[in-house]
């Protein structure tokens, strides 16, 4: 009998278009925020921490808070050392969280499919996948912290 490859695929729904699958090894936590608004902050605290958040359905087609218990899910993953940051987080959006074992045979490439953020995509059981340019997401994070850094320098010496 032959052995059957696969992956370990985390899918973290970013958006209604974009359901990221990144090695489990990327992830540091989900976490639960109590008592939000609508919209993701730019930023949570997590273990002493301030981390940087990615949202990546600004206009708002998924619902991030859910309504009933006031809270909104995000995950915590691990940065590139040098990068500027150690973790950066995503808003997650809609369905389809999970961890997956997925055999390789069964995935399918579809170059055609990748978004700009994302290094290519596959499809499994009929869903697209994206696979991200985690480095190049956490450089633009940073590169956004240090604008508004400036923005809030600008203001502060403005009297604003």
């Amino acid at each position: 009998m032959a052995q059957t490859q696969s992956t370990r695929c985390l899918f973290l729904p970013c958006s209604a278009q974009e359901i990221w699958a990144v090695p489990q090894s990327c992830l540091a936590e989900i976490v639960t925020l109590y008592n939000v608004a609508d919209t993701p902050p730019a930023t949570v605290n997590w273990r002493g921490q301030v981390v940087p958040l990615l949202d990546l359905d600004e206009r708002g087609e998924t619902r991030w808070r859910d309504v009933r218990a006031g809270t909104g899910l995000v995950a915590i993953l691990l940065g590139v050392e040098g990068h500027g940051c150690p973790y950066f987080a995503v808003a997650l959006r809609g369905q389809g969280l999970g961890l997956q074992q997925v055999p390789v045979q069964e995935m399918v490439d579809r170059p055609d499919e990748a978004l700009p953020r994302s290094l290519g995509a596959f499809r499994w059981h009929n869903v697209t996948y994206q696979v991200p340019d985690l480095l190049a997401l956490q450089d633009e994070l940073v590169g956004r912290l240090a604008a508004l850094a400036v923005d809030d320098g600008l203001s502060a010496g403005l009297g604003a």
